[in-house]
């Protein structure tokens, strides 16, 4: 399961301007040069985002829509209702697993992708968890790497997961991608901090979109996750 992705299911009004306040989220201020956090920081993203969580302790998760932006006098389409693209960067817990190596790390993220990439929020920290809990996604491909281009141990990966019977969209087939995504274990701590962090998309397979924000977005996200920067915790 993506953490926190939304699909951005807006049941829109007449004449209605689609903002982060209608989605019922804050947006975030243009000005912003820099997030910090404790133990890192990035750069957000150029362009239109609404914040989906912030928080100094655990980090940020950032989201835009079609929608977004749009004064909307009829309801969206299928394709678009669907429809959802976020930025995340987040300190993480693993359950259940001891990793003290990098291969330990690649490792539990295989096991985490082929579950479908549950998670589940404890404490106020999202844990990724590698427990199959539920049948309804389905891993349909993956990559998978060590990469230490961000200066610390990570393992970097892409998949695509299929996902049917959302109770949210009863019927319908949603594919949820995720394209070089980073899990680090930060080099400024002693005890094992682990930081999440990556864009990921989710549309209708059965009302495939005509573009991917994969496609108009990329540099964007690309230098969101190219920003990271670590420091050391308080």
């Amino acid at each position: 399961m993506l953490v926190a992705l939304v699909g951005c299911s807006l049941v829109t009004r007449p004449s209605v301007h689609v903002d982060c306040t209608e989605m019922k989220m804050a947006a975030l201020p243009q000005s912003v040069d820099r997030l910090s956090f404790e133990g890192f920081s990035v750069m957000p993203p150029h362009g239109h985002w609404c914040i989906e969580h912030l928080d100094r302790k655990t980090g940020v998760v950032l989201v835009t829509s079609p929608l977004l932006g749009r004064v909307s006098t009829e309801p969206p389409l299928p394709e678009e209702s669907s429809h959802g693209f976020l930025a995340r960067a987040m300190v993480v817990d693993i359950e259940g697993a001891t990793v003290e190596s990098t291969p330990q790390l690649r490792d539990f993220v295989d096991r985490w992708l082929r579950a479908g990439q549950p998670s589940y929020v404890s404490g106020g920290k999202t844990v990724l968890s590698a427990q199959q809990q539920l049948e309804r996604f389905k891993l349909v491909e993956s990559e998978v790497t060590e990469d230490s281009s961000l200066g610390t141990e990570c393992i970097r990966f892409s998949a695509t997961i299929e996902e049917r019977n959302n109770p949210s969209l009863p019927g319908d087939t949603l594919l949820q991608v995720t394209k070089r995504n980073f899990l680090c274990r930060s080099p400024r701590s002693k005890m094992p901090i682990f930081i999440l962090i990556g864009p990921a998309e989710r549309y209708s397979q059965t009302h495939e979109p005509s573009w991917k924000f994969f496609d108009t977005a990329r540099r964007q996200v690309e230098s969101f996750t190219r920003s990271l920067e670590f420091s050391d915790l308080p």
